[in-house]
């Protein structure tokens, strides 16, 4: 794209079709129509993630409990372990994750949100972390 200038409504539409999905984008599922509305107003990729940041320290209820799934490459904490979550750790220029913050014992530590799997129990927050684990691994630039 064209660094911090305004793109083309061409090239948004295409930039959205690969971020969204074009088969998702015609299928209008809910989900499609839940990541529609939070990309919205996107730009780039970095639009992306902030809409995506934004969107979850709105929906997301902290703090909570979560399963770590695979290796966190953070001592002594491996896949398996169950943290809490604290928030959201800030943004890091030219990072393309959102990072939660989560508990170690006296210290926090920042795990990519993807690796966090939620309690079945709670239901009400599974949505969002499940459209983000979605758009991440089926659309986000790897």
């Amino acid at each position: 794209m064209n660094g911090g200038s305004r793109v083309g409504c061409s090239e948004v539409q295409v930039w959205k079709e690969r971020t969204v999905g074009p088969k998702v984008l015609r299928a209008k599922s809910a989900r499609a129509e839940r990541i529609e509305a939070i990309l919205a107003d996107t730009r780039s990729e970095a639009d992306a993630l902030s809409a995506w940041r934004t969107h979850l320290k709105r929906a997301l209820r902290f703090p909570f409990v979560a399963k770590l799934e695979g290796h966190s490459g953070v001592k002594p904490l491996a896949g398996g372990a169950f943290v809490q979550v604290i928030g959201l750790a800030s943004e890091a220029p030219g990072d393309a994750r959102i990072l939660a913050k989560v508990m170690d014992g006296q210290k926090s530590i920042s795990i990519p949100l993807e690796q966090l799997a939620l309690r079945e129990d709670d239901a009400e927050q599974a949505q969002p972390m499940s459209d983000w684990r979605y758009w991440r691994s089926s659309f986000a630039a790897r």
